[in-house]
This record gives C-alpha cells, structure tokens and sequence, in this order.
C-alpha cells in the first residue's frame, strides 16, 4: 500500500475513522451530515488513491480488510500531527486550533458537558469538539485504543495507569422498580415497603462498568442474590426495561434524575449503604501536553471547581 505523491485530504481521514469504528455507511453518514451514498462515493476515491481496497463490504456487513488496518493507523496519525501542527502555528492559547473527540453517554452528554460547553466554545472558539455518545463502561477502552481523545465516564475501582482522570461531580446509585402493573410490582407491593422479596425479582443488570462493579457489592450484601434477568448495554437501557416491568436494577441517579421515564419507576430501599459513583473526565497522561486537551481541562476543572466528595 502506498500512496505516493498524493495528499489524502483531512475529511476523508476523519470519515475512514468514523467508518471504521461504525463499520455503517449509514451510521458514519449521520455522524458527519452526509448520505450513505455520499460517503460510499468518499471511500471509494480514497481507496482509488490508496490502490488497494480498505473495507469488505456485502449487504450484511461492514468490516476492514488487512491494508484498511493499517491505513487506520496511519489515519491517526496522520490527524494528530495535522491538529499538533495547527496548535503549534496559532501561537496564541486563545487561537488554539484544531478537534478534539470526545466520548460521553448521552445522559453526560447534556448534563457534565452541557455545564461545559459554554464556557469552552467562549473561550475557545477555534476548537472544534467532535462528540461520540455511548454506553459509558465503553469510555476507557476507547481512550486506550485510541479512539477519542478525552471521556465523560465513572471512575472505577482501578483505573488504568496511562488514564488521567480528573473528578467532577459524583451521583448515587439507586435500586430501582417498576410502578406499573406487573408480576415485579406484585411482589414488591406484597412484601411491604421495606422489605425487598430478591428471589421473586429479576434482575437487570449492565455487561460491564463501573454499575456492574456496585452491583457486585449489592450481591456481596445479600445471603442468596436473585436471578439475573438481562445484561444491558447503558444505564438509559436499564430504566426503559425496569418500566416495563421486566426487572429491577441498579443504576446511577444523575441517569434517573434525567430520565423521561422517572415517573414509571419507584426508587427501592437498599440493604447496606453503596458508595457514590465518581463522574469526571479522562485523558491517556500523554494527552496533557497537548494545548486543546489541556485547554479542556482546564475549563472543565474551573466550571465545577475543585471536588471535594
């Protein structure tokens, strides 16, 4: 694979990324405002420069071939030198150029970083913020695989050497239950106020992350833990199934608070205290020296002040 004398522009590495890690044409199309038809067309005339192909793609999937897993490497560093040189020439901290991506849930996303944004966009107004949203136990792993940049995310019981973590807020976790009509509210309503029947509740659980962790120390607390109904990705997934009333689970506060399901579920006693989650935001350490990233930082730590939870 080479690709000679020829300039690949930056838009066209930023959506070969975004293919990648989306591996949907019309996924990568949303997240950067163009059709499906329009980033087939992008791709196809970066591999015509390229010269070899860079995705295998049939109508049921999207995957990279051995050259497109390379090329990806080559892609982001590529961008990064590119956002490195653009910081080095603006000179001035306050005409900082360039993009940082960041991850956050969405629940973060117009919570921790709504609080953010104003005063970064005032006081940065050539930095541009190319947001992903997800499930939050995703965020660590994809600052080390490099994927973004900075992460919204909870802080877990051991955080990862090269992590850089800086703590902003921290919301409690709450047991929750259906209000509807159901055999879980049954049980509950048959039990009395506080009293939990774990053996008639099933129980919604996430796939990983800091809430998987507090729900281990839930189940430490009991003498038989109940039955494991579903593994979710998302604590927003959580409450939409507890109000249907498929199970009870636990689940971050700031996530209830914002949810527009609040109201169809009922927040259940606990049997032993469990500690707060820790929200903050993340960066691999190297990142620090990089002007953007310690220009969001820096804001961040401003907007909320020193944490003292």
């Amino acid at each position: 694979m080479g690709l000679d004398a020829k300039i690949v522009e930056t838009k066209e590495l930023e959506l070969f990324l975004e293919l990648s890690e989306v591996l949907h044409f019309g996924d990568a199309g949303a997240a950067l405002h163009m059709s499906p038809s329009a980033v087939t067309r992008a791709i196809q005339r970066l591999e015509a420069q390229v010269g070899v192909p860079l995705f295998d793609r049939d109508n049921r999937k999207v995957s990279l071939t051995a050259a497109g897993l390379e090329f990806r490497r080559y892609a982001r560093q590529t961008l990064q030198q590119w956002q490195e040189l653009q910081l080095a020439l603006a000179g001035d901290a306050k005409e900082l150029r360039g993009t940082v991506s960041l991850f956050s849930s969405v629940t973060a996303s117009y919570t921790i970083l709504a609080r953010i944004l104003p005063t970064f966009r005032a006081e940065y107004p050539g930095l541009e913020l190319k947001l992903h949203t997800g499930d939050q136990a995703e965020a660590l792993q994809r600052l080390t695989r490099h994927y973004e940049d900075v992460a919204i995310c909870a802080r877990p019981e051991r955080l990862p050497a090269e992590i850089q973590f800086q703590a902003l807020t921290s919301s409690p976790v709450r047991l929750i239950g259906p209000r509807v009509a159901c055999p879980v509210s049954a049980a509950l309503d048959a039990a009395g106020e506080n009293t939990i029947p774990w053996q008639q509740l099933p129980f919604i659980q996430p796939e990983s992350g800091v809430v998987l962790q507090h729900v281990q120390q839930l189940f430490d607390a009991l003498a038989q833990p109940p039955e494991i109904y579903a593994r979710v990705s998302g604590n927003e997934a959580m409450v939409s199934m507890v109000s249907l009333g498929l199970g009870v689970a636990l689940v971050p506060e700031i996530v209830l608070n914002k949810s527009p399901l609040q109201s169809s579920v009922r927040v259940l006693p606990l049997p032993a205290p469990l500690p707060a989650m820790i929200i903050g935001m993340a960066t691999p350490a190297r990142n620090m020296a990089k002007p953007a990233i310690e220009a969001l930082w820096t804001v961040a730590a401003t907007v909320y002040g020193a944490y003292d939870g």
